[in-house]
């Protein structure tokens, strides 16, 4: 088992399924997605800010401070 050091910040970023967006967002992220299967290398997870915090949860992490940057 690997161990973080007392006071260590890990930052994860995610993207949100579409339906979480604002509407001004979709079409960006649908261009997004559209551009990344056309290159092969399409998303294939998308998370809700509730499912990342409990999959931190789930490895340990005790402080989780969810912070959302509009794209």
């Amino acid at each position: 088992m690997s161990l973080l050091a007392s006071g260590s910040t890990i930052a994860i970023a995610f993207y949100l399924p579409l339906e979480q967006l604002d509407e001004e967002d979709k079409p960006l992220m649908e261009m997004s997605i559209k551009g990344a299967a056309a290159s092969e290398t399409p998303f294939l997870s998308f998370y809700s800010i509730d499912e990342i915090v409990k999959l931190a949860q789930g490895i340990g992490l005790k402080e989780i401070k969810p912070f959302q940057q509009k794209i």
